[in-house]
């Protein structure tokens, strides 16, 4: 049995930057496999060399920011690549700068005392300005390109925080990553995805309890290795994810 998708990581900046080749999307199609593009607003400019103060970046650094991205940084490469997208015409699932809560990325909140810090310039990152940024790459691709067969998926961790949620509108699913990490001892499925799924509803539906009107994934799952095979191997409860 083939998964039903595929993940694909692709940078703005540097690495993997173009949409992938029709032939490699082809072969994923005809084993029934939808791609899910990790698509990453971050580049080699971004990145903290050693000894230098992330407070202060420069203006390479500041390229990647939220803001700069919502007022048309990246607008030529956004254009192509989703020009590219509607060119090939089957559909793919976007997870534009996933993680956005989290402090380990360059596009997220900049946090002193993180992983985030010791890598990455202060750009001046806000849940605002990523909504922002998130509006404005949706609608190049989506609206300006009329690639109306990428769909984008929001994804946090856990929870849905409503303070970085584009709006429904801008997104065409929604998810979360939710692990059984062995520090917070063994869980069930259900018990792992029942608070994220709530969370999820709450912010499309307004409604803890009242079914999503947006298709719901879950973008990253699994259960710590350190757990034993028999508790790995456990049955879960199975959840049907709205939509």
């Amino acid at each position: 049995q083939y998964p039903a998708t595929f993940s694909i990581w692709i940078n703005f900046g540097y690495g993997s930057t173009a949409f992938p080749s029709k032939s490699y999307l082809d072969g994923l199609y005809a084993r029934g496999i939808t791609p899910v593009i990790f698509w990453q607003p971050v580049g080699p400019d971004i990145h903290l060399p050693g000894g230098a103060d992330p407070n202060t970046p420069t203006a390479g650094a500041k390229k990647y920011s939220n803001n700069a991205i919502a007022n048309g940084s990246f607008d030529a490469y956004l254009n192509t690549w989703g020009a590219a997208a509607k060119a090939y015409g089957k559909p793919i699932i976007v997870r534009y700068a996933h993680e956005m809560d989290g402090t380990w990325f360059p596009w997220s909140k900049w946090k002193a005392g993180t992983s985030q810090a010791r890598s990455y310039y202060n750009v001046g990152n806000t849940p605002a300005n990523f909504v922002k940024s998130w509006q404005h790459v949706h609608d190049v691709i989506r609206n300006n390109q009329g690639a109306k067969n990428v769909k984008f998926l929001w994804a946090s961790i856990d929870s849905a925080p409503a303070g970085w949620y584009p709006g429904n509108k801008y997104v065409q699913y929604i998810g979360f990553d939710s692990y059984t990490r062995f520090e917070g001892g063994f869980r069930s499925m259900a018990q792992t995805f029942d608070n994220p799924i709530q969370s999820v509803r709450s912010l499309v539906t307004g409604n803890a309890n009242t079914v999503s009107t947006i298709p719901i994934i879950v973008a990253e799952t699994g259960v710590d290795e350190r757990f034993s095979p028999e508790q790995r191997a456990l049955p879960q409860t199975t959840i049907v994810l709205d939509g």
